[in-house]
Parts: structure tokens; C-alpha cells; sequence
């Protein structure tokens, strides 16, 4: 098995750089689809919710139709997953959404540090997804290869579906921080790559993963512990 954890995942920067972006998000992923088809290797590749055009208020399904992606990151992402689906029949094509976990930074880390050194913070309140452990996704995965599920697509993610302020919100209660938080919508914060206001991905085929409320407890837990605080 292969596992491709590649990825230029730099959303903004992909509107500038989006030949670099292609070259990884979307080339070396039918090279390796073809490589490994070639050597029938099963190749497992992780894509992302930004593949659909955020206009579903009920979400996405596994086979739910992608396409007009609102960033340069969602086209090379969408241009990865046909090259890979064009080029192998072996392989897992694992889509996740709002990822966080150890390793480097996230919105998690993100915020608490804002929570800690700001008077008070207004954060976007009109995109909807999934916050995802990676802990978790990488079991997710595992399963999957372990189980020999049948190969095709896949949304590995944590349940529910939230916000960005409801995700600031539950990190501030555990953290006990009582930086104020307003709500906002998408406008107040322009970014060079437009985000989608609804990328909630639907797990339909496999047992379902925790509550992204508990996967957040345990991974803030982490963070204390190897900071040494107590809570």
C-alpha cells in the first residue's frame, strides 16, 4: 500500500501559485495512481472538501457531484482525483475537511493563542463543515485498508457539522478563555482565495467517527499535557 500524504495545501498561496499547486495536488497524483495501478500496489490518497462548490446546504455525499471549485486549491485538488480515478482501479480516495491535530499549525493553536493575547476576536460565522482530528482520520484510514473495503471514495470526517465561530467558541469553553467572540460573516475577513460557505462532507459508507466536540477535548488535553498545564 501506498499512502500519498502530499500535498500543497497553502489555500491562498495557491491563487498566486496554482502551476506549483497542480504539479503536486493533481500531476504526482496520476503518476502515482498509474505507478501503483501499474505494480497493483493499492494507492490511498487524501483529498478535501473544497473539490465541491459550496452551494449544498445539506452536504455532500461520497458520489455527489464535484466541480466549479471557489479556489484555485479546490480546481488542482478536483484535477488530482480524476487523474487518480483515471489511472487506477486499486485505491482508497479519502476526502476530509477542516483538519487540526500535532505537528504544525491549525485553527485550534490558531486560536487559543489569539484567545490569549487578544482583547477580543470576531471570527466568520457563514462557513459551514466538519472539523476533523487528524488521530482520528488516520484511523479512519487504517480501518479502511484493514477492513479491504471496497475501493472508491470515501469521506472520512468528525460529526457534526459547525462553524468557524462554534468551533472558536467550544475551544474557549475548554480552555476556560474569556476573550469575547463576535460572530461575523465571510465579508468582514476577504481572503485572495474565496472559501465556500457550505463544505459539510457526508460519511455514508462507513461507520461514522466521533463527535468533533469530543475529538477537540482530546486533542486539547494533548496540548495542555505536553505544555504542562492543568485545566
Amino acid at each position: 500500500m501506498v499512502l500519498n500524504c502530499a500535498a500543497y495545501t497553502a489555500v491562498d498561496a495557491c491563487e498566486t501559485d496554482e502551476a506549483t499547486a497542480t504539479a503536486i495536488n493533481a500531476t504526482a497524483v496520476g503518476v502515482l495512481a498509474a505507478a501503483t495501478a501499474e505494480r497493483n500496489i493499492t494507492l490511498v490518497h487524501i483529498s478535501t472538501d473544497y473539490v465541491f462548490d459550496g452551494l449544498n446546504e445539506g452536504g455532500y455525499s461520497e458520489d455527489g457531484q464535484t466541480g466549479n471549485p471557489q479556489n484555485a486549491y479546490g480546481r488542482t485538488k478536483l484535477s488530482g482525483e480524476q487523474l487518480f480515478l483515471a489511472n487506477t482501479s486499486i485505491g482508497y480516495l479519502v476526502r476530509t475537511s477542516w483538519l487540526y491535530g500535532a505537528g504544525g499549525k491549525n485553527f485550534v493553536t490558531t486560536m487559543r493563542t489569539l484567545g490569549k493575547t487578544k482583547p477580543s476576536l470576531k471570527v466568520i460565522n457563514d462557513q459551514h463543515g466538519k472539523p476533523t482530528y487528524t488521530i482520528d482520520l488516520a484511523t479512519f484510514l487504517l480501518d479502511l485498508v484493514e477492513a479491504r473495503a471496497p475501493f472508491g471514495i470515501y469521506h472520512g470526517v468528525n460529526e457534526e457539522a459547525t462553524t468557524w465561530y462554534d468551533f472558536a467558541q467550544e475551544i474557549f469553553r475548554h480552555e476556560h478563555i474569556e476573550t469575547p467572540i463576535a460572530p461575523c460573516p465571510t465579508e468582514d475577513y476577504p481572503t485572495p482565495a474565496k472559501r465556500p460557505h457550505w463544505s459539510i462532507l457526508l460519511n455514508t459508507k462507513r461507520p461514522a467517527l466521533r463527535p468533533w466536540t469530543e475529538a477537540l477535548a482530546d486533542y486539547l488535553h494533548e496540548l495542555n499535557e505536553l505544555e504542562g498545564t492543568t485545566l
